[in-house]
């Protein structure tokens, strides 16, 4: 069978269709270079019959040294643990601190290993996840700025202008907030963010000829 080779890793080459150059297919392996020197390429192993391989684009990427990645690892879990241990912790919703925990388990194990793909890709998890949590935060301190509006709206003008729909609005998205589920994500808040803006710009158009809102 055909194979992907880099140095002496190797990983089977993913089969394609049988007209050349449609639906190419990518290839990816990993290896850690110790004494400067790289050879890649592709070649069979066994006994082939009949057997057509090709490839025509190598794409190298350094991913770092492993002393280098693994301090980079450290820094990202303590960056991680502070957002999940400090003052903004209550605004990061359930999904995304369930991602962020995650990731920094994966991160302390990866700490151990030896294999700089698993170190790799426990410090990418780890960045998303930092990234998603910060997120979070950002989205549920304007929904919160969103919630105030509403309720202030609706108390001082109730009695001249009815804010069943807004009041309604205002519930529904309070409820999601504060009855989080393990899938109370980013996109939920997101969602929650544009319909409150929504039905309070819809409200202000009602009063705004008699109030400036």
């Amino acid at each position: 069978h055909a194979v992907l080779y880099a140095n002496e890793v190797t990983t089977p080459m993913i089969k394609g269709t049988e007209t050349f150059n449609e639906n190419a297919t990518n290839t990816n392996l990993i290896v850690k270079v110790t004494d400067g020197i790289l050879k890649i390429g592709i070649k069979t192993i066994g006994t082939v019959t009949g057997s057509w391989s090709g490839a025509d684009f190598f794409k190298l990427t350094y991913l770092g040294d492993e002393a280098t990645l693994k301090q980079e690892l450290t820094d990202s879990i303590t960056i991680a643990t502070g957002l999940k241990e400090g003052a903004t912790k209550a605004l990061i919703v359930k999904a995304e601190m369930n991602k962020l925990t995650t990731a920094i388990d994966g991160g302390n194990v990866a700490l151990g290993s030896t294999d700089i793909s698993i170190v790799n890709g426990a410090l990418t998890a780890l960045k998303t996840a930092i990234t998603d949590a910060r997120t979070s935060i950002g989205l549920c301190t304007d929904l919160a700025a969103l919630f105030t509006e509403a309720t202030t709206l609706i108390a001082t003008y109730k009695e001249a202008y009815d804010p069943t729909a807004l009041q309604a609005v205002l519930d529904k998205n309070l409820n999601m907030y504060q009855n989080q589920t393990d899938q109370t994500d980013n996109a939920a808040l997101v969602a929650a963010k544009a319909e409150m803006e929504a039905a309070l710009t819809t409200y202000k158009e009602t009063v705004k000829s008699d109030v400036d809102v």
